[in-house]
């Protein structure tokens, strides 16, 4: 009888255990087809290879459709990049090792961002982002998750992009160029030169400008500036600023009106969110009289022949463009023959080496000491250190507009 029911109890207890793991399983079941629906509901597509045969246990549709695949779970997934019909970011094959999957499974790597190219049975060739990292059974790896984003559109936008980039550059460096003209060796007495030279080599050209013209019969308007604003718009904001000042000019060529009513003509066209600052000066010949105006421009700088001394040319003003009816004051300085006059923009004493700037008193030694030097050969020399001192990276576009009074007179260089 004993013997019965011990065959009863391990009976019921076997049957008790067959229900359990049947209830088990259909949880399972049911936790994975959960898994599932939310796993086809994500806008990437997703793969989970488990076992050193790397078998697919999960793929959801999107991914499907990114390898224009109709593989099942269970699929072997194929080993060699040429299989996968994975391309490397320049059109050639993965090595079996360097594939996403490949290298979470095989090297427990994690992988973001990393850019591939997906060919189809068509020949179809999309572009996308892959995401991969191992998945772990303790200590020991057991397989990996991979995540496939693709981005075809996102890159012919980005294509498109740097297209209409390219041209705004070409355009805004033919503009620039416009702006910058070629200023003559001489004119009205005066002897000059000038350099240019952007921040960074293919960007954007900047808002610096000058200009050299003769508004009547001896007279010479000097005009050195800088827009706010890069590219195109800068381009646009300079060309307006350049050519207002300049037919004001002709009207009446002195500084004060000629800066004031630029000021609200700009005012006018562009608010107070957009501004210029300028310098102008207007030489006389027949007297050697400068009379100039500064509308929040850099202070210009005048090394006297006679005693080296470097003054600076005073005169408050705020930028262009940012208030309508702003008073400008009009200075004078009277120069003698030999004297030389240096114009620039914040991008020369802005010029940095780490934190030190080069800064006004540099430029002043710079400026004493090169006397020697006719107007191009001290622009040239200026600009080349500036590019010493900031190791070849500049921050700012530079402009330089240099001009001697009278006849040239050179004498004996100056050590630094």
């Amino acid at each position: 009888m004993s013997e019965v029911r011990r065959l009863q109890e391990s009976l019921d207890h076997a049957e008790y255990m067959l229900e359990r793991s049947k209830k088990m399983l259909q949880e399972a079941v049911r936790n994975r087809r959960h898994l599932e629906s939310i796993l086809e509901t994500l806008p990437s597509g997703l793969i989970v290879v488990e076992g050193q045969d790397a078998i697919i246990t999960i793929i959801n549709h999107r991914a499907l459709e990114i390898f224009g695949w109709s593989a099942e779970v269970g699929v072997q997934k194929p080993g060699r990049s040429a299989e996968l019909n994975l391309l490397s970011p320049d059109g050639s094959p993965f090595p079996p090792d360097e594939q996403p999957l490949n290298r979470a499974a095989m090297y427990g790597e994690v992988l973001l961002g990393e850019e591939v190219l997906i060919r189809h049975a068509d020949g179809t060739v999309i572009a996308a982002v892959a995401n991969a990292a191992p998945l772990y059974d303790g200590s020991e790896i057991t397989g990996a998750v991979g995540t496939f984003e693709e981005i075809t559109a996102i890159k012919a936008m980005q294509k498109a992009l740097e297209r209409a980039y390219s041209r705004e550059r070409r355009l805004s460096v033919m503009l620039q160029k416009a702006l910058l003209p070629s200023i003559p060796e001489r004119m009205n007495g005066l002897l000059m030169a000038s350099e240019y030279r952007a921040a960074y080599k293919g960007d954007y050209m900047g808002g610096d400008f000058y200009d050299i013209f003769s508004p009547r019969p001896g007279l010479t308007g000097i005009v050195i500036g800088d827009a706010s604003g890069k590219g195109i718009q800068g381009a646009i904001r300079t060309a307006r600023t350049k050519y207002t000042l300049r037919a004001y000019a002709y009207e009446n060529p002195y500084p004060s009106s000629v800066v004031e009513r630029a000021n609200n003509t700009l005012y006018a066209q562009s608010g107070s969110e957009c501004f210029v600052t300028v310098f102008y000066g207007l030489h006389n010949a027949e007297n050697g009289i400068l009379s100039f105006a500064n509308a929040g421009h850099e202070l210009p700088l005048c090394l006297r022949y006679s005693d080296k001394k470097v003054l600076e040319l005073e005169a408050a003003g705020m930028a262009l463009g940012i208030r309508r009816n702003n008073k400008y004051v009009e200075n004078r300085i009277q120069l003698q023959n030999g004297d030389r006059l240096l114009f620039y923009t914040d991008g020369t004493t802005d010029a940095r080496r780490g934190t030190a700037f080069y800064g006004i008193n540099r430029l002043k030694r710079f400026l004493a000491a090169r006397a020697s030097e006719s107007p191009a050969e001290f622009t040239g020399h200026l600009v080349q250190r500036l590019l010493e001192f900031s190791e070849g990276h500049l921050q700012d576009d530079i402009a330089i507009l240099m001009v001697c009074a009278g006849k040239y007179v050179p004498r004996l260089n100056t050590a630094l």
